[in-house]
């Protein structure tokens, strides 16, 4: 396994236990990819610090694709997020 992500653990919804290997986290791109057309990230600031890095992102598409369990709805979306590496 790559050691960055020895230490890596995000959470996703609908999953009790955070994933932690490279597959699970492409595994969830896709997943957003299928569930919401034109999906886009636009980083909106980064600060890091010795080996550590926190990323501000926006997250905006169109959910006209299954997400998980939730059907499409045809509406845009816009998510804020931090992300801390």
């Amino acid at each position: 396994m790559n050691n960055i992500f020895k230490c890596i653990k995000f959470y996703v919804p609908g999953q009790s236990k955070p994933l932690r290997d490279p597959n699970s986290y492409l595994m969830i791109i896709g997943k957003m990819h299928s569930g919401f057309s034109g999906i886009q990230w636009t980083l909106e600031e980064m600060v890091s610090e010795e080996n550590e890095t926190a990323i501000w992102f926006t997250m905006q598409g169109t959910h006209d694709g299954a997400f998980f369990r939730i059907s499409p709805t045809g509406k845009s979306i816009k998510v804020q997020a931090m992300n801390f590496y």
